[in-house]
């Protein structure tokens, strides 16, 4: 299911709802959606679409006239439709609205130590190995079997930011990874997740030499794309990611693992 909590961006939430509607019926269509709306014109749903128009808070009565949001999505939709376009001062007060909205609030956004957890690689990777078997949640046991080296204070905060996170919790003397999902914007830039990917960028420059090749793969090419569809090919990275995580993920791995994909401009 669709959920409007996953984007800080209008548009592309839109998008994915008119996909999924397609996907649900075939003989749906851009003019019957429109048609719900009570749009004068499906071209003007297009642009939105494909953002090219602006949504603007007054355009929200006829969307939802068509997505039955409840209460808490309409004010969180509306506030991240302000948020898309706002600057400043007024930009925070609306990230802050989407905060208070959202449903699982105490792992979004505006929180220090959510910043803290996202942009430091180490938290995610103490929250994979809570699977392997015979863990330890002692700053020493996990130091030893990282190949990315942290100091035993570096180790020590990182555990307690999560306990404080409720990220983990203390089951029969052990930390084990909790249900509690962490929650990163799908669609805008964000410092926290810069840093993150610029420490595995790292770390995949790093290990390329000091794995073999049978415990890695490295692949990458170069294309001449037509960039309109680019957002076709980010939801096929989107889907190739949840489909390798499906196939390789299990409670009871051996091993913990690191799948970095990089999609980017090279030319100007």
């Amino acid at each position: 299911m669709i959920s409007v909590f996953d984007y800080t961006e209008p548009h592309g939430f839109l998008s994915d709802i008119f996909e999924d509607k397609k996907r649900r019926n075939s003989a749906f269509s851009l003019r019957a959606w429109a048609k719900q709306m009570q749009l004068k014109s499906h071209s003007h749903l297009s642009q939105w679409l494909n953002g090219k128009k602006d949504i603007l808070p007054s355009h929200i009565p006829q969307i939802n006239s068509s997505l039955n949001l409840d209460d808490k999505e309409l004010k969180f939709f509306e506030a991240m439709v302000c948020y898309y376009k706002a600057q400043g001062a007024q930009r925070d007060f609306y990230e802050r609205q989407m905060f208070l909205f959202h449903p699982d609030n105490e792992s979004v956004y505006l929180n220090e130590q959510y910043f803290e957890i996202i942009s430091k690689w180490l938290h995610m990777a103490i929250l994979e190995m809570t699977n392997l078997p015979g863990f330890k949640s002692e700053a020493e046991w996990i130091q030893k079997r990282l190949l990315k080296k942290y100091s035993l204070k570096e180790i020590e905060d990182a555990l307690e930011r999560l306990v404080g996170m409720g990220l983990l919790s203390k089951v029969e003397n052990t930390l084990v990874k909790t249900n509690k999902r962490l929650t990163t914007p799908k669609d805008r830039p964000h410092v926290a997740i810069q840093n993150h990917h610029r420490e595995v960028l790292e770390m995949a420059s790093d290990f390329i030499s000091k794995q073999d090749v049978q415990e890695r793969c490295y692949d990458t090419c170069t294309m001449t794309i037509d960039s309109s569809r680019l957002e076709e090919a980010k939801k096929l990275v989107i889907k190739f990611r949840q489909d390798m995580s499906q196939l390789l993920e299990s409670s009871e791995g051996d091993k913990t693992y690191q799948l970095a994909i990089q999609l980017f401009r090279v030319s100007e």
